[in-house]
């Protein structure tokens, strides 16, 4: 009987594009430490290994088309996209976890830190159906709606006559590279909370928002577009799987009076969801200029997982990891404050402060408006 083999999501697929033109790809970062003092490290090794057979990315195999399929799990610390490097610090011992995001996003690390805590503490895991999950995704691509979400997005956002990022620097070394540049935002944290209630508008949309409001206020437009990366786990099924699930969104937001520019946005990210089930940007040409617009992403909080962890043993979050983007917009709810990953072979450390400021101080002005 011939195995059936699946394509990869998404996301997944333009990671496993990208590893065959340039042969690298970003990269999920995880340190685990703890006290072998307080917690046996042959516990934590197994608990670490229950966490990981627990989801079948981690055995699945692939062949050279980007497809895969269940495999035989001969060693689940080791495989093509993910290896456990383990040590000894200064009287603590370590577990580093290297995963490409070829195999899983955000929320997933969320997922395995709470499943690597409930084996520590002998608690059963619950299943991660990744293959019926796939067989669906497939099942639905023959279904009306799919396709006419196709026929919708390419008619709303094939042809683009504004910008969906900063114009890139000129004359800069083409090197393979990466900066970050952080912004505090706690000064808005209660702010932020309090517009959130009044005009139902969530975190991700104040943030598309003040980033398509930077966007114009740098290209002189009256218009922006970019992309959100909508977590996408909507179902029961969805919530348990290891993979890269999250959506990349089209967004396109016109200037105008900030009480219609939050409507705007409000109504972009709701007809966003509504159509996310098609992967319009992340299955355009290779030149698509989507591939190269803003990414506005909230990362998912880490404080249920932290409140797991046993006395001596610690798990790093601190997001730092390197990353194949070209400009992402990353949000963190607690403390308020994002981060701008960016490729400095397209952007020089200046221009990217001065979007960053320019979208701190949309945020002002959003939440100035609100306040009067």
């Amino acid at each position: 009987m011939s195995t059936v083999k699946y394509p990869l999501l998404p996301y997944s697929l333009s990671v496993w594009n990208r590893l065959k033109k340039y042969g690298d790809a970003e990269y999920l970062l995880e340190r685990i430490s703890w006290n072998p003092q307080l917690l046996s490290s042959d516990k934590v090794m197994q608990a670490l290994r229950s966490a990981l057979l627990a989801h079948p990315i981690f055995w699945a195999e692939f062949d050279d088309e980007g497809k895969h399929y269940p495999g035989k799990c001969e060693n689940v610390l080791n495989g093509p996209f993910h290896q456990v490097k383990t040590g000894e610090g200064e009287g603590d011992a370590y577990a580093e976890i290297r995963v490409n995001r070829l195999l899983g996003d955000g929320i997933s690390r969320l997922i395995f830190a709470e499943d690597f805590c409930r084996a520590l503490a002998g608690l059963p895991i619950e299943p991660d159906n990744y293959w019926e999950y796939l067989e669906s995704i497939q099942n639905h691509k023959h279904s009306p709606s799919y396709l006419q979400h196709g026929v919708e997005l390419k008619d709303e956002f094939c042809k683009i006559d504004y910008p969906l990022a900063p114009k890139e620097d000129t004359d800069l070394p083409q090197r393979n590279a990466d900066g970050i540049i952080q912004v505090d935002l706690a000064i808005f944290q209660e702010q932020v909370i309090d517009f959130i209630d009044s005009w139902k508008l969530s975190l991700n949309g104040l943030m598309i928002l003040s980033s398509a409001m930077a966007i114009m206020d740098m290209e002189n437009s009256d218009k922006a577009g970019m992309t959100w990366a909508y977590d996408g786990r909507e179902t029961e099924q969805e919530q348990r799987i290891f993979g890269s699930l999250h959506r990349d969104v089209p967004i396109c937001i016109m200037r105008a009076e900030i009480k219609d520019m939050i409507r705007q946005t409000r109504t972009a990210l709701r007809r966003g969801i509504a159509h996310s089930d098609y992967p319009f940007t992340l299955t355009s040409p290779a030149d698509s200029p989507w591939h190269k617009a803003v990414n506005v992403v909230v990362e998912p909080a880490w404080d249920n997982a932290k409140n797991q962890l046993p006395e001596g043993l610690h798990i790093e979050d601190d997001y730092t990891w390197s990353a194949m983007s070209y400009l992402d917009v990353e949000v963190f709810e607690n403390p308020l404050r994002m981060q701008l990953r960016y490729d400095a072979a397209c952007y020089t450390e200046q221009r990217i402060a001065e979007f960053a400021q320019q979208i701190k101080e949309n945020v002002r002005k959003i939440l100035d408006f609100h306040g009067k």
